[in-house]
């Protein structure tokens, strides 16, 4: 083996060397030269799509060691074939989600039927860029237990008719009308109707 310098790739073949003299011609075995030829890199292929349909991801792109391939012993291509850089895609969607519930409320009634209340706020995170909204309501409502019942004041009827006058002749006589407390009747404590049960005049 030996080193030619100077040659290039369409150099390569098969040569046979001839040697003259006055005795004639003698022609070598054939000889095989090879040409050493070092990588190049190709140029950069097109940036791959983002690796993400929305908010950050990465892009990549190669090239190739075939601008000329190595061969024949040649180095293979100095450097990285592959070369990424970041992307931003629109903002993702974000569906919002509840926040815890507040306490429940006081009763609204301290006596007979009454409701408690709580709330929530869809804030954790809000819905943004397009995300859903909370499922569900916002407000719940829950009945109080073992509220006593609430007392009821007596009211009174219309007063009845007027009764038959006491004397039947002459002045000084009087007429009585009555009423009832039960318009309604005072219950569960509740206070019993101000004023006279019957009028006189």
């Amino acid at each position: 083996h030996f080193r030619i310098v100077g040659v290039s790739e369409k150099d390569e073949g098969i040569y046979h060397c001839v040697a003259s003299s006055n005795q004639g011609e003698v022609i070598s075995d054939p000889a095989v030269i090879s040409v050493q030829v070092q990588g190049g890199w190709s140029e950069w292929m097109p940036w791959q799509p983002c690796s993400v349909t929305c908010g950050r991801g990465i892009q990549m792109r190669k090239r190739l060691c075939d601008s000329p391939p190595p061969k024949n012993g040649g180095s293979y291509c100095v450097g990285d074939n592959t070369e990424t850089r970041p992307c931003l895609q629109a903002f993702c969607p974000v569906d919002g989600v509840w926040g815890s519930w507040t306490p429940w409320s006081a009763c609204s009634s301290s006596c007979g039927a009454g409701l408690r209340q709580r709330s929530r706020k869809c804030d954790s995170p809000p819905p943004s860029n397009g995300g859903k909204p909370c499922p569900g309501e916002p407000m719940e409502d829950m009945l109080c237990e073992d509220l006593p019942l609430c007392p009821i004041n007596g009211g009174w009827s219309s007063w009845g008719p007027w009764s038959s006058c006491s004397r039947t002749c002459g002045a000084g006589g009087t007429q009585r009308r009555e009423r009832k407390c039960d318009m309604p009747p005072p219950s569960n404590g509740g206070r019993q109707c101000v004023g006279p049960e019957s009028g006189v005049g």
